[in-house]
């Protein structure tokens, strides 16, 4: 007799694509990992904001706890992140067929997506691992505001796919040993964020409203 499971959660959710599904596999892509345990294989995903994993949880009909987890001593005094970590083995070997392998951050690729849902997936990516913010400078005593959008992620790969996929010709910036840059035009931001549905985090997005409304 198989041992009960202790949490639910639909472990087919990633065989059939949809708006929210893709945004799940964009924020997974860049801040999920995946790891082999004894008796399953194991998702972590971890990120500041807990909103983002609330919807996740509902999305996938999962009841699995999210934990508040103290990572000062890695990243700098007074840093949390929250932390869904499922076991499933269903589930993350439906991501590892997306190229979500253990140890992806240096090598993954940018996955083959639907047209229909491309949008929504980088949607995720940009939840997960996109930078939001204006610049701002003087010039010849006038005051000038830049809103800026960036994707950061430790494969060039992943960062050349994103690019193509996107048809921009912009430049990717090697920050560093570990780091690929790539800046978003507003015109694509704005596809992202037209009829986002639950599909989105709060966060980002108000700040995105926020400069649709000239309130930055």
């Amino acid at each position: 007799m198989p041992y009960p499971k202790k949490y639910k959660i639909n472990e087919n959710y990633f065989e059939k694509w949809s708006k929210e599904m893709a945004w799940v596999l964009g924020i997974i892509t860049t801040d999920g990992n995946i790891r082999f345990d004894r008796n399953c294989k194991r998702l972590r995903i971890g990120l500041q904001d807990k909103d983002i994993l609330i919807k996740i949880n509902k999305m996938m009909e999962s009841n699995y706890p999210i934990r508040k987890r103290d990572f000062s001593k890695y990243e700098g005094k007074g840093t949390w992140y929250y932390e869904l970590d499922i076991c499933r083995t269903k589930v993350c070997r439906d991501l590892i067929a997306f190229g979500i392998i253990p140890r992806k951050s240096k090598i993954i690729q940018f996955p083959s997506i639907p047209k229909k849902y491309l949008y929504d997936y980088i949607r995720g990516i940009v939840d997960g691992n996109g930078c939001l913010f204006v610049n701002k400078y003087f010039y010849k005593s006038k005051l000038y505001k830049y809103f800026r959008t960036v994707i950061i992620s430790g494969s060039r790969k992943f960062i050349k796919g994103l690019r193509a996929q996107l048809k921009i010709k912009n430049k990717i910036c090697h920050v560093d040993q570990n780091c690929y840059r790539l800046e978003i035009p507003k015109n694509i931001l704005t596809i992202i964020y037209s009829n986002v549905g639950q599909a989105v985090g709060q966060r980002k997005y108000n700040k995105w409203l926020n400069y649709t409304k000239g309130v930055f």
